[in-house]
């Protein structure tokens, strides 16, 4: 036998319960968000610092197989590799792929630390490049570090001129992964 209920007993929701749960739904949302959209930032500029990484351990090797000085300099919106031109002197973009001039993301900046190795390099100090690859593969040591102002995040990409180029992020509190 089924009873029924009377209509003016009917269980169900309120319009307030129903509200505060969708207002509950939406913040929880915006949180996911915004983890997602730093979390994909972080990734960018992780890529960019293992690009160039790979990018300098390339030239290294064209460098050494081409018996020819290169190097890379950064002009604040981009970086490009250049060949040391022996017979004239000169620094000379390279425009092959993987060397091209490649832009920064407007989020991000680079500041480039280096020391010693300028081999006879041209009267316009202004053009030479900051790293400088010699044709044995030695490097001048140098420090790169990038910057994602929209999130603070810090990647720095070196060498100490003999081992491999290194990538690692560095923390707020001064740790790195």
């Amino acid at each position: 036998m089924l009873h029924r209920v009377p209509s003016n007993q009917q269980r169900g929701f309120t319009l307030v319960e129903i509200l505060v749960v969708v207002a509950i739904i939406g913040v929880l949302s915006a949180l996911v968000l915004v983890t997602i959209g730093t979390r994909d930032t972080d990734r960018k500029l992780q890529a960019d610092a293992e690009r160039l990484m790979l990018v300098i351990e390339q030239a290294r090797r064209a460098s050494v197989s081409r018996q020819e000085v290169w190097g890379m300099q950064q002009d604040g919106e981009s970086y490009l590799f250049q060949r040391l031109d022996e017979t004239s002197s000169e620094w000379v973009d390279i425009e092959d792929r993987p060397f091209a001039r490649e832009p920064l993301r407007n989020t991000v900046s680079m500041a480039v630390q280096s020391e010693g190795l300028t081999p006879s390099s041209p009267s316009s100090r202004d053009l030479a490049p900051q790293v400088v690859v010699l044709p044995n593969g030695e490097l001048s040591p140098f420090s790169i570090r990038l910057v994602d102002e929209a999130s603070d995040d810090v990647w720095i990409v070196e060498s100490d001129g003999l081992s491999q180029t290194e990538a690692f992020k560095i923390e707020l509190d001064g740790e790195s992964e």
